[in-house]
């Protein structure tokens, strides 16, 4: 009864607050913000009283960054809105919101020198240009070393989702004669880099890839993903490339398919050196009707999505590209409307990991009485190599444990060897849309994944929308998360309430058994700091293990509510462990 009194007083605060006032300025905003921070304190208790007992009694240090790359002008408003990281180069695009398109995308390669716990200023060794504004240049990135082949390389994949597909092609096929087909440029700068400044004239453009299909509006390029040699992570240690051939059994038949559903199958990755590159087209239409017996065609599925594996292979002579050829087009097992597959992708050794966020679960029933509308699925498939041509079979669909409508799981995903971490940025959590983070061992299906909650749970904080991984090292974005700051710090409030802003957003590192919260060097209003996210490992000094990792964190910033230019990226460098 208490709760419920609680209930309608908050109600009756932030309705007299909000008529009070004809439009809902920033005082009226922040008023109702405290109002929404205390009933949810009272009358949902069970977000602070059932915090993760890790974190329970102390909530983790917070971490400024030890660096900022700041954007090389006002204009670049989305400065990080994508990052991808191998070894100690990072890739940053800033592709403009594509809407008014004021100004053409654009992204950046940097080189990170390390000392220590500080961070020298981060060398520019590479910018590439759209060639035209309005096409989202860089919705996507994908940096990868290739240190396996003849000359090694670091390639960098642009994805360009909104280009429009101009390439030759028959005069009466009008499935190809579509705008904002996408596409994704591949770019590569032969290795050793020198410590020398090095401009884009040190790179070379190695291809412009489109989809086997183009179909107008698929958002071709939206997510990408580059095949990344084990050596990456430290290219000095080139004789450890022996590791790509393992061996990964499972006793689960149910989740297997094809010529694996066995009682005990055993899954061997080939000696695979060629580069592979994976493409979502998360708004791909299937089952459209194609000819006069369009009412004998299986019901259309808008925005189903489908996925395209591309091989690097320069001795293939055929015509268009020699160096990029397209292997396969993936698609869902179950395609379904708006199930967005392919907005998320991830490719390692032996695997190929594809994000369906918007995929229903339909609780394998044949009603939809019981389905839950957008809970996610992820799909893995098997890398397998037949007649010297990659390929990959489709394996198992993974789904939260737990799902919830909206969750979006799948929504972004990191795969590291055998661990494969998925973000569930709108997964509930008593009741209220915090989001989550789980993480798979794909050596053993029949075990459950481990849920990985914020430290500090918020409604709305989209905790899991960005993350990466590292060995034991896991870095997750969450570019909803509200800050309050105390009144004495902000413009005096009539209403008394904390001030919030909205939208500032956090990264949460969590490492040798410690997490700090990764904050950005400004607070301002819709930063969306964590919308991306990266990490780059550092070997330790000489005599200790493992390695240390540094995080990069970008910001997508909303620009109908901007008044200044993007904060940049953030580096940070993690604490060290403590002595046991």
């Amino acid at each position: 009864m208490c709760g419920v009194l609680w209930s309608a007083l908050c109600y009756g605060i932030g309705r007299h607050v909000l008529c009070s006032c004809q439009q809902r300025s920033w005082h009226a905003r922040a008023a109702l913000c405290g109002v929404a921070l205390l009933h949810s304190m009272f009358a949902h208790p069970n977000l602070v009283a059932h915090a993760s007992p890790t974190f329970a009694v102390s909530l983790p240090p917070t971490l400024p960054a030890a660096r900022t790359i700041d954007p090389p002008s006002d204009r670049d408003r989305r400065f990080g809105e994508t990052l991808s990281a191998s070894g100690l180069f990072l890739a940053t695009t800033a592709p403009t919101d594509g809407d008014n398109a004021l100004e053409a995308g654009n992204a950046r390669v940097y080189q990170l020198h390390p000392r220590g716990d500080l961070v020298e200023v981060p060398q520019e060794i590479g910018v590439f240009r759209a060639r035209s504004a309005g096409d989202h240049f860089g919705a996507a990135v994908a940096l990868a070393h290739h240190a396996t082949e003849a000359e090694p390389r670091l390639r960098l994949a642009i994805g360009v989702d909104r280009a429009n597909f101009d390439q030759p092609r028959p005069p009466s096929s009008l499935r190809n004669m579509c705008e904002f087909a996408g596409a994704v440029e591949v770019h590569f700068a032969p290795l050793p880099l020198e410590n020398s400044a090095r401009s884009a004239s040190g790179w070379f453009h190695e291809a412009t890839l489109v989809s086997p299909e183009p179909q107008s509006a698929a958002e071709f390029g939206a997510a990408v993903a580059l095949s990344d040699d084990w050596s990456s992570r430290f290219p000095q240690d080139l004789e450890d490339a022996s590791a790509f051939d393992s061996a990964v059994p499972t006793t689960n038949p149910t989740l297997a398919s094809g010529p694996f559903r066995s009682e005990r199958s055993t899954y061997r990755a080939t000696s695979v050196a060629s580069p592979a590159l994976v493409v979502g087209s998360p708004r791909y239409d299937i089952n459209m009707p194609q000819d006069s017996a369009a009412n004998l065609q299986p019901e259309p599925q808008f925005d189903a999505g489908c996925v395209d594996l591309f091989e690097y292979a320069p001795t293939v002579t055929a015509l268009g590209d020699p160096s990029w050829q397209h292997r396969v087009t993936l698609l869902a097992p179950n395609p379904m409307m708006s199930a967005w597959f392919g907005r998320a992708v991830a490719i390692g050794h032996l695997w190929i990991a594809v994000g369906a966020p918007g995929e229903r679960d339909d609780r394998g029933t044949s009603t939809t009485a019981d389905d839950i509308a957008g809970a996610g699925a992820v799909h893995l498939y098997l890398r397998t190599h037949a007649e010297g041509k990659a390929h990959a079979n489709y394996v198992a669909t993974l789904r939260a444990p737990s799902p919830s409508q909206s969750a979006w799981f799948g929504w972004s995903l990191a795969l590291d060897d055998a661990s494969l971490v998925v973000g569930c940025p709108r997964a509930s959590r008593h009741g209220n849309a915090v989001g989550c983070v789980y993480r798979f061992d794909l050596n053993d299906f029949t075990v459950g994944p481990e849920r990985i909650d914020a430290p500090e749970p918020q409604e709305g904080a989209a905790f899991g929308l960005s993350l990466d991984m590292y060995g034991d090292a896991l870095l997750v974005g969450a570019p909803g998360m509200d800050v309050s700051h105390a009144m004495q710090s902000m413009r005096a409030s009539p209403s008394g309430f904390p001030a919030i802003v909205e939208d500032v957003g956090a990264c949460w590192l969590f490492h040798d058994g410690q997490c700090a919260r990764l904050i950005p060097s400004t607070q301002r209003q819709s930063i969306l700091f964590g919308n991306s996210c990266a990490l780059l490992p550092v070997r330790n000094e000489e005599g200790d293990t493992g390695a240390r990792v540094f995080a990069a964190c970008g910001h997508q910033y909303v620009e109908e509510e901007s008044i200044a230019p993007s904060p940049g990226v953030g580096i940070f460098a993690p604490p060290r462990s403590s002595p046991p």
